[in-house]
């Protein structure tokens, strides 16, 4: 169960997008019927297509964000730290060039601390592949870097949109005890998009996207040792290097397309996005002086479609509702035997309800949204000998409260409940809670601090934890994030 791809796509530790949607965070995250200038029901907010951008961001804006995440305690994985902090900065400026059409630029600096960190060599362990690397040590490791990305899309002709996004990622990692690993990752991303208004109601898209990252992480001797290395398949099966210096490289390339679409009336408006994904992951070892040797290779194909629509009753009463269905197909091989090692699939089928009223005209707005998804998971490990099938459900609660004190003050507040039946994060067995509170002030609509804290537990009653039976445990976390808006 550790490698399973659902991981990736249920994370359950919800924070703060670093570049958006700061009013949101603060209202427990609310999204499905709550109006705000980053999650309009429209082909760029919605179904991500970057030509729209030209109606979907008209208003200048530029601001910065720093922003500091702490989360620790025994609710982990194996491989994963013990405390994990994250700090950084974020700057965005969103510029409408006229006819030229309209630009919007991120650029983020993060530093990222995993503190006694159990022998995992890589930057993401548990992103699905049947195959990872690992040291003897428990230590700590040090990520930093910046990441640059950007937005611009235009009218090519009359009613006719194209535009593209492009994201690159450089990060440097570093391990503070033997074997004293190194890593340096990079990731370059790009998207594609046509979008056209068919009339004053409906709009369609369709986007491509790419995605190209490479993990290259040295590992040295230090005084007498060797560095002693273990690549696995699987749970159990490993190869060890022992050598001065022992290097390696992940390679991830991937594509994918998208349709969008949008139908908006006057009080009434909807949209989907329907997809495919394939991503192809591989781990190189290096064989002489310049050739490699494929260790492992691990394939995925996601098709995804997802909807949501609000109905605005009044002026101070909107509804929503949600859906979402994902089907993720992956195996893993070794390559040069042609040798099946790990074949699964998941389906997810995720709905939900979402409120935003206001009694009255100068009374705190308040929201409410009920979440509800069905998860079905069939994986069979062939190296391990390991078959798991589980059918499991987790619901969702969340509420925030938005009150206008003045016209220069604006406080919120927001909650959330989440209850599994299944806690397919970790793979302990069900009855695993997660809270979560947040706040905000936002001050002359320019100062915003926003503050969040969770907390994950769970009584661990058999499951795949090994004999930790009848066993608490819990994970609790906070982020701190202050936002000055300068135009």
């Amino acid at each position: 169960m550790k490698k399973l791809f659902v991981l990736i796509l249920l994370s359950v530790f919800v924070s703060i997008s670093y570049s958006q949607y700061y009013r949101l965070s603060s209202l427990g995250n609310l999204f499905i019927a709550i109006e705000d200038i980053d999650n309009e029901l429209n082909l760029y907010d919605f179904g991500g297509n970057p030509a729209w951008i030209v109606e979907g961001e008209r208003i200048n804006r530029t601001w910065s964000h720093l922003y500091f995440s702490s989360h620790s305690g025994n609710y982990k994985r194996l491989y994963e730290p013990e405390i994990l902090n994250r700090y950084g900065a974020n700057f965005v400026r969103v510029q409408n060039l006229g006819r030229s059409g309209v630009f919007k630029g991120y650029a983020t600096y993060e530093v990222e601390e995993r503190k006694n960190l159990y022998r995992s060599l890589l930057l993401y362990p548990y992103d699905g592949k049947a195959f990872f690397v690992i040291d003897t040590t428990v230590g700590n490791y040090r990520y930093a870097g910046p990441s640059v990305s950007f937005d611009y899309g235009f009218e090519l002709v009359r009613n006719l949109f194209t535009g593209i996004r492009l994201k690159y990622t450089l990060i440097d990692g570093l391990k503070d005890v033997y074997t004293s690993a190194r890593t340096i990752y990079r990731n370059i991303e790009g998207i594609w998009g046509l979008a056209m208004r068919m009339n004053r109601n409906l709009s369609i898209g369709f986007s491509f996207e790419f995605t190209n990252s490479q993990e290259k992480i040295e590992a040295k001797s230090e005084d007498l040792y060797d560095a002693e290395i273990y690549f696995f398949r699987g749970d159990q099966y490993s190869i060890k290097r022992r050598s001065n210096l022992v290097e390696f490289k992940l390679n991830d390339k991937g594509y994918g397309g998208y349709v969008q679409s949008n139908l908006t009336f006057d009080k009434l408006s909807f949209s989907i996005r329907m997809g495919y994904k394939q991503i192809g992951k591989y781990l190189f070892i290096p064989y002489g002086l310049i050739e490699e040797y494929e260790f492992g290779y691990s394939n995925f194909e996601s098709y995804t479609s997802k909807f949501m629509g609000r109905l605005k009753v009044s002026k101070l009463l909107t509804i929503g509702s949600f859906f979402q269905y994902e089907y993720v197909n992956t195996w893993s091989k070794h390559s040069e035997r042609n040798l099946l090692l790990w074949h699964g699939k998941f389906k997810f089928i995720k709905g939900g309800i979402g409120t935003w009223l206001k009694m009255r005209e100068r009374s705190p707005a308040v929201g409410f949204e009920v979440i509800y998804r069905l998860s079905t998971i069939d994986s069979l490990k062939y190296i391990d000998n390991k078959f798991t099938n589980i059918n499991g459900f987790d619901y969702q609660l969340k509420g925030g409260i938005e009150y206008v004190l003045s016209e220069k003050i604006t406080l919120r507040v927001g909650a959330g409940y989440r209850f599994f039946n299944k806690d397919i994060l970790t793979g302990y067995g069900g009855g695993s809670r997660y809270y979560e509170l947040t706040s905000g002030v936002d001050v002359l609509q320019k100062y915003v601090l926003i503050m969040s804290f969770w907390k994950f537990k769970n009584n661990i009653f058999g499951g795949f934890a090994g004999n930790d039976f009848g066993v608490y445990r819990s994970r609790n976390g906070f982020t701190i994030s202050f936002v000055v808006k300068l135009i």
